[in-house]
Order: structure tokens, then sequence, then C-alpha cells
């Protein structure tokens, strides 16, 4: 503090240098000086309790942000073992496709082999009936013949 006749002048120092401009200059006249003071005091302690509310507000929001960043943690996890989860089960439907399919292809050629068993069968008995009838006919033939041989002696 200088000293100037009957007025007294507060340099800006670190605790000053936010003060308004008006408590800068304080006229010393008895309690004066005490009156800024108080009023400086007084100032200090709302910025103090300023500065203390919004520590308490940013500790609110990185107790919150901590507490998001766990959430998401886990539901990653989650989300990690239910990906393997269904990659394990595409794999078990992948094979049990695979498996259906070769069971299938073996059914299928069973079914074409049958076919052409059953074509082999009718082909046999296509010509036994032929040869039947061709037996038949034949008969019928050598029984005219025997006929006609009776009738002509």
């Amino acid at each position: 503090i200088l000293a100037s006749d009957t007025v007294f002048e507060i340099m800006p120092t670190k605790s000053t240098r936010c003060l308004p401009f008006c408590l800068l200059r304080v006229c010393v006249f008895g309690t004066d000086l005490h009156l800024a003071q108080l009023q400086e005091i007084e100032y200090l302690t709302k910025q103090v309790d300023l500065l203390r509310q919004m520590n308490d507000q940013h500790a609110k929001v990185y107790e919150q942000l901590d507490s998001a960043a766990r959430d998401l943690e886990k539901s990653n996890q989650r989300q990690a073992q239910e990906n393997r989860t269904a990659q394990h089960r595409i794999q078990s439907l992948t094979e049990t496709t695979d498996g259906l399919q070769t069971h299938m292809e073996g059914l299928q050629k069973q079914v074409d082999e049958l076919k052409a068993s059953r074509s082999k069968r009718d082909l046999a008995a296509s010509h036994r009936s032929l040869a039947a009838q061709r037996m038949s006919c034949l008969k019928e033939i050598y029984d005219l013949q025997q006929d006609n041989n009776i009738f002509t002696i």
C-alpha cells in the first residue's frame, strides 16, 4: 500500500486482480479501511464458494462420466459374449446343415438306385410278360396247327 496524503491506493496483487475497480481505491478516514477489508473478504469468500460449487459440479460430472464408462464397458463385454455365443451357434448350425446336406445326398442316391432297380425289375417283368405272351401266342398257333392237322387228316 502506498501513502499519498489522505488517500491510500491498493496495488493489484494476485488476490485483488479479480476485485471490481471500485474496490481498488480506498479512502482511509477512520473505519473505511476496515470496511474495505471486510468487503474484500466477503468478495473472496463468495469467490471461494463459487469455486467450491464449480468443483463439486465438476466432481459430479466426472462421477457421471465414470459411471457411464463403466456401464459402456459392461455393455461392451456383454455384447462381446453375445457375439461369441452367436458365432458358436452359427458354426453349430452350419455343421448341422452340412450334415443334413450330406445325409440328403445319400438319401437321394438311394432313391436313384431304387428307381434304377425298379426300372430294371419293371423291364425284367415286362420281358417276362412279353415272353409269356409270346408263349401264349405260340401255344395258340401250335394248338391251331394241331386242330388244322386233325381236320386235314
